[in-house]
């Protein structure tokens, strides 16, 4: 087309709807009547020489575009003569990149063309909608399509020059490829003769250097036309801006700038792509539209799939933004997901949403959504992409409590004494947030709590503290043991016993507590065990005559019995304690008891002796402690066999003076050089019952002697482990060793001898009793004939029992069986996390879970764990509950189906509308395709078309296509099925509005600025509503008020919305006011100045200045008006009058004479109206239009 005065510099015509659109509504039903063949049904499109119509082509049955010449411009033979041949020419173009021509047909002064209806939209409608640059791959997929395109116009025998390649002469069709169109202005290379000479043929924001020279064309003109086009794209504005003037002088002698500037993301080999193609010699250019075409296919770095191509062929109608909070915590963040909807509510994949706040002081936004809370109050969380627009109030206060730690986690402590839990609130940003916590016992009987959080231990027991604050809650295990004994008195005075008598010692032990003790663990010792032996119970035995002390004690404490023992019964004056044995006449001596407890009674599974040999150690302190070096054997005489249980031999009266040391009842006599001296080691009477039945010294554990065998056994080979293995207990802790045997000798007897390495840090029995004596580590090991070397081994480490400082275990208090691994870390009691690679880790029981050196748990099976870590000296504990996993579906058997399919019922057989609900049902079926039990679950992968309302009931919400699945638990597999959904099919109402747009989407003025907003109201078919009722209002009028209908008039600095209501719908626009500006207000001089270089323009047919002051949105109304200036048919007849300035708001009226089509002059006047800004200190009119009720004959 030709460009003229009032044509766009940038896009040459503007196809939005507006006053000159009813020429083409009304040339509908005549056209109609001319063009039989087809059935129109409505005007898509409109310029400034042709209107568009869709219409049916009832010969063909297929949807065609028909474009009708003006019926005035039909009067010029030339531009008939144009019209016929841009059909011409693109029929003889066929390429799929190019618009197709079907037909030509004329009738009276009408004239119009057949062609292919492109369902999409125009790229310079993409741009525009896009609001920002496009994706690189994305405008390198279209421009090289264009590019072939144009390149096939070339190749022609006679070159096809386009001459107006711009984005709004490229369609995208519904699948997203892009369609060169409008070869109104094609030349022929070489051909002459169709315009008007010094006219300028193009747009000028889009024209070559040699075509605004109004030079001869050839194919590098279309390459530089094509340049700017990528580089609008790209860049998102046009190399050069301005007047038309301005903008063809920069074509003509400017080079184009870097477009790296603008996009530094984008490729080197890109920006060089497009800059020769911008080169101003056209021999600099690439050398063909092929090679332009091939070089835009190799800046294709990820093919854009079909998908997204087909998105951007549709118009953003909306923004849905999922999971919307309406609610932040200060210093809290949280990912707003925002998806672009087209208008029937399907989302457009590929669009950027771009985000911003209205107080980014309460709330800042990211550009990928994410967005923080800074301070206290509210701001408005704002999504565009294109002009669409949503928005998020959102709300910030203050933290609120998220989580819960309670330090120390576990407890262990005696009773009587008090501990303090430390509770420390965190907010959801992880700060400190002060809150009072409530703590509440299940076991008051056991720990009293303050309401302070102080832990008194009243009695020995294990109780949970639950710690509850802000709807959190933590749980505190607390395990109180007896208090630390005080004291210890033996309920006896001096005892006096004849030679083999026994006696238990009664005993009373009492904590620091002051409460008497039942089941308190004493170390019980001898001064003389050649005298008397005591047992770990408190058993003592006459063996030799003479005076020893025995002592009990604990701890700090002790208590000591002076026993003397006499050669007969009848000697002992003193009535001994205890059950005493009678003399047995029938006894080889005559003085034997006749029924005696024997070993089982003095030495019986808790023992402890010194080593076969040693030197016996003098006599401890009364620390309670057993002394160094001892380890477990079995002292005393062998029993005979003959005699059973309940006899001593002659052999054994006689060397009942030496006895002999035995590593089991199973082992041989050997006889002891000296008389060791015996120690014991009592347990409580609950921790005796839980000591298990090791296979080693069975019989012994439950005071009874086997029968001896007349010739010992030969061991049995047999698989041994033992628990627990290595593990960590901390000084004073008593465990028991068990043995398991396996394999054929399973249930034989082992002959062995538990030791260790290191008796200062671990004593242990005979029967793998063990208690921790000192801080350190030591093996213990089984060793025995018949075993393999050192057959059990364990590594006992041993910490102190009130180590140095506070170490905290952080971590789950609860975790599942295979879900792994759970991290674990140790904290100091400052808070700081020490990854130290010196940490021992260590979990108990072994057999349900595992932990690795660096803190990671391994769950194995359900129940409770002990894990502990230890650094430096100090230790730190927690209990840790794993909870089994979900039934996992059983594996393959013979006799027992396996899930093969999910056969589903009750699915739509075709679409389905808006608001309709959908109950399907599913059964689980075998291999044999039978019912089989289990549990499906549903679900919709688009639920913003289809909703699920129950577990298998959903809900259509927007038109779309919906897939739903239905799983079957953890056996992977699943079954879907695809829905349609259409719009709810209703009877239209031509003038009820079902939507309305509002545009701009956003507007920003400084105090006393105004702008002009503009309303478009439909009905639920999409037709748009002529005058329809509309009613403006300001959200906040003290920011914004609305002076008339879409004015809108900035008041005080601040943020608010403007709204506009049609019936049951509206829209709103993002009012942005700014302080108060520094610069001068306009003044009636500053408008009468304006006025009359606005006259001087009128006077001169400076067309240039005079269209470069029209809005785009305005070009099209005004167009009449410049082309009657430019012929002289219209001019001023005198200057300008009634000048006046409200606000940035000028306007005025300018007399002037018209020429009729007879050649006569009217006088008339016209009123204009404008807008004055300040540049340099100086008010000028920045945009002028006649006012709405100045007439124009075309307008």
């Amino acid at each position: 087309m030709e460009v003229s005065a009032g044509a766009c510099t940038h896009c040459g015509a503007d196809l939005k709807w507006a006053q000159r659109g009813n020429i083409w509504l009304k040339l509908q039903e005549r056209f109609s009547q001319a063009a039989t063949r087809y059935e129109i049904d409505r005007l898509i499109g409109y310029g400034g020489m042709a209107g568009v119509y869709l219409a049916w082509d009832k010969k063909l049955g297929r949807s065609v575009a028909l474009k009708l010449i003006q019926p005035a411009v039909a009067v010029d033979p030339r531009m008939v003569r144009r019209f016929f041949q841009e059909a011409q020419t693109m029929a003889q173009l066929g390429h799929e990149h190019i618009v197709q021509i079907y037909d030509m047909d004329e009738r009276d002064d009408l004239v119009w063309m057949s062609m292919q209806y492109v369902p999409g939209r125009t790229l310079g409608e993409v741009l525009s909608d896009s609001g920002e640059p496009l994706p690189s791959d994305l405008v390198c997929t279209w421009l090289s399509s264009i590019a072939s395109a144009l390149a096939h116009a070339h190749d022609r025998a006679t070159p096809v020059i386009h001459r107006d390649v711009k984005p709004s002469n490229i369609l995208l069709n519904e699948n997203g490829k892009a369609l060169l169109t409008d070869f109104g202005i094609a030349k022929l290379q070489g051909e002459s003769g169709l315009t008007r000479t010094s006219h300028l043929i193009g747009t000028p924001a889009y024209m070559s250097p040699e075509q605004c020279l109004g030079g001869d064309l050839g194919p590098a003109s279309d390459q530089y036309s094509l340049g700017t086009v990528a580089f609008e794209l790209l860049a998102g504005v046009p190399p050069f801006k301005g007047p038309t003037l301005v903008v063809l002088q920069s074509h003509r002698d400017m080079t184009a700038p870097d477009i790296l500037e603008y996009r530094p993301d984008l490729p080197a080999g890109l920006a060089e792509v497009v800059r020769r193609m911008l080169a101003k010699d056209p021999e600099e250019r690439w050398p063909t539209m092929n090679e332009a075409a091939e070089q835009f296919r190799k800046q294709i770095r990820n093919p854009v799939p079909p998908r997204i191509l087909a998105a951007w062929s549709k118009r953003v109608h909306s923004i849905a933004i999922s999971a919307q909070p309406d609610h932040l915590t200060l210093g809290t963040s949280e990912k707003l997901i925002a998806q672009a909807l087209d208008h029937e509510g399907r989302a457009l994949d590929g669009r950027r949403v771009r985000w911003s706040s209205t107080d980014e002081r309460v709330a800042f936004v990211s550009p990928d959504g994410i967005v923080a809370g800074l301070g206290v109050g509210s701001a408005v969380i704002v999504a565009e992409t294109g002009k669409a627009m949503t928005t998020v109030e959102l709300k910030v206060s203050e933290p609120t409590v998220h989580h819960v730690t309670v330090s120390p986690p576990t407890l262990e402590m005696p009773a009587g004494e008090t501990r303090q839990l430390v509770v420390t609130c965190f907010s959801r940003a992880g700060d400190t947030v002060a809150a009072n916590p409530f703590f509440e016992v299940d076991r008051p009987d056991i720990v009293g709590v303050s309401s302070e959080g102080a832990v008194t231990g009243l009695e020995a027991g294990e109780a949970s503290v639950t710690v509850r604050v802000a709807g959190q809650h933590e749980t505190v295990e607390v395990r109180v043991v007896a208090a630390p004994i005080r004291t210890i008195l033996i309920l006896s005075s001096d005892l006096a016993l004849a030679l083999g008598q026994s006696a238990r010692l009664p005993v009373e032990t009492r904590g620091s507590d002051g409460r008497l003790q039942t089941d308190a663990a004493l170390w019980w010792t001898s001064s003389d065990e050649s005298v008397v032996a005591v047992s770990g119970t408190g058993v003592v035995r006459a063996l030799g005559l003479g005076r020893a002390t025995i002592t009990a004690s604990a701890g700090t404490a002790s208590a000591t019995l002076e026993i003397e023992v006499l050669q007969d019964e009848a000697s002992v004056h003193t009535e001994p304690i205890g059950r005493t044995r009678p003399v047995d006449p029938g006894s080889p001596k005559g003085k034997e008891p006749s029924t005696h407890l024997g070993a089982t009674l003095l030495f019986d599974s808790q023992e402890f002796s010194t080593e076969k040999g040693t030197v016996p150690p003098a006599p401890r302190k009364p620390s309670g402690e057993p002394p160094p070096g001892a380890t477990v054997v079995f002292d005393g005489p062998k029993p005979d066999p003959s005699e059973g249980s309940q006899g001593w031999s002659e052999e054994q009266s006689q060397r009942a003076g030496a006895p002999g040391s035995y590593a089991s009842a199973g082992a041989a006599s050997k006889p002891s050089s000296h008389r060791p001296r015996q120690t014991g080691f009592s347990l409580g009477r609950k921790d005796a019952m839980a000591v298990g039945i090791g296979l080693a010294g069975a019989a012994v554990l439950f005071g009874i002697v086997s029968l001896w065998p007349s010739s010992r056994p030969e061991p049995v080979p047999v698989a041994i482990s033992a628990a627990p293995r290595d593990t960590m207990v901390r000084v004073g802790q008593e465990f028991q060793y068990r043995l398991d045997a396996e394999g054929a000798g399973a249930g034989a007897e082992i002959d062995g001898r538990w030791r260790t390495s290191d008796a200062s840090v671990v004593l242990v029995s005979r029967t793998g009793v063990a208690r921790a004596v000192g801080v350190g580590s030591a093996v213990v090991s089984l060793m025995g004939e018949g075993l393999p070397p050192e057959a059990i081994q364990a590594v006992v480490t041993v910490v102190p029992l009130d180590p140095p400082g506070s170490l905290t275990i952080l971590g789950p208090g609860e975790v599942t069986v295979g879900r792994q691994p759970w991290q674990y870390r140790l904290q100091a009691p400052s808070g700081s996390t020490l990854e130290d690679p010196e940490t021992a880790w260590v979990v108990e029981p072994g057999s349900l879970a595992s932990v690795s050196p660096n803190g990671q748990l391994f769950a194995r099976a359900a129940g409770t764990v002990e894990l502990s870590a230890a650094l430096n000296g100090r230790t730190a504990s927690t209990r840790v509950r794993i909870t089994a996993p979900p039934t996992p579906t059983p594996p393959r058997t013979d006799d027992r189906p396996r899930p093969f399919d999910i056969r589903i019922a009750g699915a739509p057989t075709g679409p389905v509308e808006v608001g309709s609900t959908i109950s399907l049902e599913a059964r689980l079926l075998d291999e044999d395709q039978r019912t089989m039990a289990g549990d499906l679950s549903w679900a919709s992968l688009n639920p913003g078309a289809l909703s699920q309302t129950g577990p298998s009931s959903f809900q259509a919400v927007a038109a779309g296509v919906a897939t739903l699945e239905v799983s079957a638990g953890l056996s992977n597999l699943s079954r879907s099925i695809t829905v349609t959904i259409v719009p709810r099919v209703v009877e239209v109402n031509p003038t009820e509005a079902s939507g309305v747009t509002l545009n701009p989407q956003s507007v920003e003025l400084v105090v006393g600025q105004s702008a002009q907003l503009s309303a478009t109201a439909v009905n639920s078919a999409g037709g748009v509503i002529d005058n329809a009722p509309l009613e403006w209002t300001a959200r906040n009028a003290g920011i914004a008020r609305v002076s008339g209908p879409g004015t809108v008039v900035a008041v005080a600095a601040g943020t608010t919305f403007v709204l506009v209501d049609a019936g049951d719908v509206f829209d709103s626009t993002l009012v942005r006011v700014t302080e108060e500006s520094v610069e001068s207000v306009p003044t009636d001089a500053d408008g009468r100045r304006e006025a009359a270089r606005y006259y001087a323009w009128f006077v001169d047919r400076d067309l240039a200045s005079l269209a470069a002051l029209i809005p785009a949105a305005e070009s099209e109304r005004h167009r009449a008006f410049l082309s009657l200036i430019e012929r002289e048919w219209l001019e001023p007849d005198g200057p300008a009058t009634g000048q006046r300035v409200d606000g940035n708001a000028l306007t005025f009226s300018i007399p002037v004479r018209q020429r009729t089509n007879f050649g006569a002059r009217q006088s008339r006047q016209l009123d204009f109206t404008c807008q004055l800004a300040q540049a340099e200190g100086e008010w000028n009119i920045s945009s002028c239009v006649l006012a709405p009720d100045s007439y124009v004959p075309g307008n």
